[in-house]
């Protein structure tokens, strides 16, 4: 038994890993850029990242790329795998197409692939004919959950296939977040999923993407662009701008086809009074715009799993704010009193804990520790300072 322990740690510093085996017990971990791109080196192990990570030079896809991307079908290795973020932000992930296809941080998410509680800060720039593209992934069978995007998307006008969160979703999207700007596109652009087909489902989401129209794109939606699966529970609070000459275009989706939509809802400020810019053989339900008024009142969202509420979960996915619903889990890990807001209460409870370098010596977390390193330090007052200045 001791033997085989020594090979697999040996295949793990052969892939330029410090630690890690590569099972979802004991992942590689990935502390610098370096180690990220040695994912290519095994698409089906998992990865844990220990700190935020920054990237300095755009690309097409910079894991799980195709091998020929000009071409629509995708030819490369697929990522199969687990990601655990860990809450860490992965930024400057400048992703630049030109006439490609497959295009983000990860090419293609196969069924099987994961990816978790990530937080991606980047842009998207494309040319000529480009297709399956975003921040995260250009294309998802797999299970995206917890995850969020920050990005400005220019898009050419042969731009389709794309979206903040992934181009096209064939798989699960849960309790991710984009925000950010979006010019131009052909077709299929969404907040989350710029296409989603009849395998697809997204739960809990929530969209602040701005999206200019001036270009007239078709089929652009606030969760999804073009939609064939089942969308629940999710909230579109950006903007559509410059739509006078607009008309495929939808709060939650541009396009319902034989969708199923249950317990959305999006803001008045949208510029949008309807969920979809066309709709097939989809009946909406509970899902419906809420004016300004409505958007900080609890009982505008009934249904939905809330913070310190257990009739419809005890999950506590949302938190409703002045502005409108914010998901819970997407960057408070600071509100230590579970109150809704980060603020003088949480910062208290984090003095209590704040020996520098408080180390665990039971192998349990350490309290308040924000970035899960296992110690609690200067790091993670500046976590919290941030969250609290963001309220986020």
């Amino acid at each position: 038994m001791k033997y085989v322990v020594l090979i697999v740690c040996a295949a793990g510093l052969a892939f330029g890993f410090q630690s890690g085996s590569g099972t979802s017990e004991d992942p590689y971990i990935i502390s610098n850029a370096e180690e990220l791109l040695e994912v290519n080196s095994d698409l089906s192990a998992c990865y844990k990242l220990s700190t935020d990570l920054s990237l300095s030079e755009a690309s097409p896809a910079i894991l799980a790329p195709d091998t020929a991307p000009e071409d629509s079908s995708f030819t490369g290795e697929a990522f199969t795998g687990i990601i655990f973020g860990s809450g860490h932000t992965i930024s400057g992930a400048d992703i630049s197409a030109d006439s490609q296809y497959y295009c983000g941080l990860f090419g293609f998410i196969e069924e099987g692939g994961q990816v978790l509680n990530l937080r991606v800060r980047g842009s998207l720039t494309a040319s000529g004919t480009v297709g399956y593209a975003a921040l995260i992934a250009g294309r998802n069978k797999g299970v995206i959950s917890g995850c969020s995007v920050n990005a400005d998307l220019s898009l050419s006008t042969q731009t389709s296939y794309t979206g903040f969160i992934t181009g096209s979703n064939e798989g699960s999207i849960m309790r991710c977040r984009s925000e950010g700007s979006c010019l131009g596109g052909m077709q299929n652009i969404g907040g989350i999923a710029g296409y989603s087909t009849s395998d697809a489902a997204f739960a809990d989401c929530l969209s602040r993407a701005v999206f200019d129209l001036s270009g007239n794109p078709n089929y652009v939606g606030g969760i999804s662009g073009y939609c064939f699966s089942d969308i629940s529970n999710s909230f579109y609070n950006g903007s559509f701008q410059n739509s006078a000459h607009a008309d495929k275009f939808g709060s939650i989706t541009g396009k319902a086809n034989d969708a199923s939509i249950t317990g959305c809802r999006w803001s008045e400020s949208a510029g949008c009074q309807s969920y979809t810019g066309e709709s097939h053989s989809t009946n909406p339900q509970n899902t419906f715009m809420l004016e300004e008024s409505e958007l900080g009142i609890r009982a505008s969202y009934a249904g939905w799993d809330i913070l310190r509420e257990s009739v419809n979960g005890v999950s506590e996915i949302w938190r409703i704010t002045p502005q409108g619903a914010k998901l819970y889990h997407s960057g408070i890990f600071e509100d230590f009193n579970k109150d809704g807001a980060v603020d003088i209460k949480d910062f208290a409870i984090l003095a209590q804990y704040f020996p520098i370098n408080h180390q665990s010596q039971t192998g349990l977390a350490v309290p308040c520790d924000g970035n899960f390193d296992g110690l609690l330090n200067l790091s993670d007052l500046i976590d919290f300072a941030e969250s609290w200045l963001t309220g986020e």
